[in-house]
């Protein structure tokens, strides 16, 4: 599609030959301003589960991915007993309960949803449903949506939303704006597939290679297995505790108690490591420090560049590796310290042997807590049993392993760059800063 592109040098008196300028800024002279309840409206039709005697298609706000607009999967009425709302094809689904969670969708079938979810009807005469969605989609519609009420179960306000000024252009240039963003829409999600189908790769592989079930060309021809507390594993790999592959033992929970209170944190010093690092993978959050004597008091928990730290209260069994350059600090009461002997195994294999699903399900045993989960029993923790090969095969699969990672990474970082060029794009093609032109545009 050829696309035009106006260069918009505006300022409070200047607007450009073709434009106009309105509430919502400046807008090409045929576009006009409508508030939202002029071109949707919700669908207001109800249906009882309970009553109608029939299986219905139906979907919750869980079956809708944040920020994507696909489906995740959907239930069946006759497992519930709520009221519902009644969506045909066309129809805009909008999560209203933490809008900020960006639920949203353009529905192919009809169905029923959660009353926590807005059914948008389209106004046939003003706007097309796909340029409706896409509308939804937008930041500023976010925005205006997330100014919500109740406090603990925030849901959107209509007589706010239904007052959002909207820009809207003649149907067929509608209709070309919302195949263009679902163009973008239709590679994003490609490159979504793509990265899921190489994560379930990797996934194989570890479980393989991780195993002993596949060798690496190189090592173990001929060797055969053996039975041990771990299970079968190859005749030439070990059985290690976490302990034994760790440096004196150096498995370290944060300090408990008034060690760490508020009144020993200072403006700058040493960077005081929380569990938000662990989740985030990052030593950027966070801005509590304490003094040099504070930190000498707490040298045992000192975190040193190449230590790993662990999340081991609420989200537990996230783990980060501390970068070079790190800054100095000690970890907080919600982090364990793992400080690996190098010469007996490789960081990045225990990395992944720390985050496939076995040894996940391994900390969540010894864990306990309910919601806020605790790994507190630290002694059978640190005698977690683990699979060894030879420092050389522990190298050579965890290159493989990172080149795997690097690739799931660029794709990702494509992701990002995509979503982001589709912001823009939509910041453009929505006001009208750019154009599409449109055969027989009126």
């Amino acid at each position: 599609m050829i696309m035009s592109k106006h260069q918009l040098a505006l300022n409070n008196s200047q607007v450009p030959e073709g434009y106009k300028k309105t509430e919502v800024g400046v807008i090409p002279e045929k576009w006009k301003t409508m508030v939202f309840s002029e071109i949707a409206s919700c669908r207001k039709e109800r249906i009882d589960p309970r009553k109608s005697g029939t299986q219905e298609f139906c979907i919750e706000l869980e079956h809708i991915e944040s920020g994507t607009g696909r489906l995740l999967g959907n239930t069946q009425t006759g497992y519930q007993s709520s009221l519902k709302a009644v969506f045909q094809p066309g129809d805009v689904l909008f999560g209203k309960l933490r809008s900020y969670l960006r639920k949203y969708w353009l529905a192919d079938r009809e169905g029923v949803c959660s009353t926590e979810i807005w059914v948008l009807v389209a106004n046939s005469s003003r706007a097309l449903s796909e340029f409706l969605y896409q509308i939804v989609t937008t930041e500023q519609f976010i925005d205006i949506a997330s100014i919500a009420y109740g406090t603990h179960m925030p849901r959107s306000d209509w007589n706010l939303v239904k007052n959002y000024n909207v820009a809207v252009p003649p149907v067929k240039e509608q209709c070309a704006i919302a195949q263009t963003l679902s163009d973008v829409d239709g590679l994003i999600a490609a490159l979504d597939q793509v990265i899921a189908k190489k994560r379930n790769i990797k996934t194989a592989t570890m479980q393989e290679l991780l195993t002993g079930k596949k060798r690496l060309p190189g090592f173990g021809e001929g060797k055969g297995y053996k039975n041990t507390e771990v299970g079968v594993i190859p005749k030439d790999w070990d059985v290690a505790s976490l302990v034994d592959v760790s440096i004196n033992g150096g498995l370290v929970r944060g300090p408990f108690g008034g060690a760490l209170k508020k009144e020993f944190f200072v403006k700058s010093g040493y960077k005081v490591y929380e569990q938000r690092n662990a989740i985030y993978r990052s030593i950027e959050i966070g801005n509590y420090f304490i003094d040099s004597k504070k930190f000498n008091d707490l040298r045992r928990f000192k975190i040193s560049e190449g230590d790993l730290i662990v999340s081991c209260s609420g989200t537990i069994g996230c783990i980060y590796k501390i970068p070079e350059g790190a800054p100095q600090g000690v970890i907080n009461q919600a982090l364990l310290k793992i400080t690996l002997n190098n010469n007996l195994i490789d960081s990045n294999l225990f990395l992944a042997v720390f985050c496939c699903d076995k040894f996940q399900e391994k900390i969540t045993e010894n864990s306990h807590g309910g919601a806020m989960q605790n790994l507190v029993e630290m002694d059978t923790f640190k005698n977690t049993l683990l699979q060894l090969p030879s420092f050389l095969e522990q190298k050579a699969i965890a290159s493989i392993l990172s080149d795997m990672d690097a690739e799931i990474a660029a794709l990702e970082k494509r992701r990002a760059k995509t979503k982001a060029m589709k912001q823009g794009i939509m910041q453009e093609l929505l006001t009208g800063k750019t154009r599409l032109i449109v055969p027989n545009n009126p």
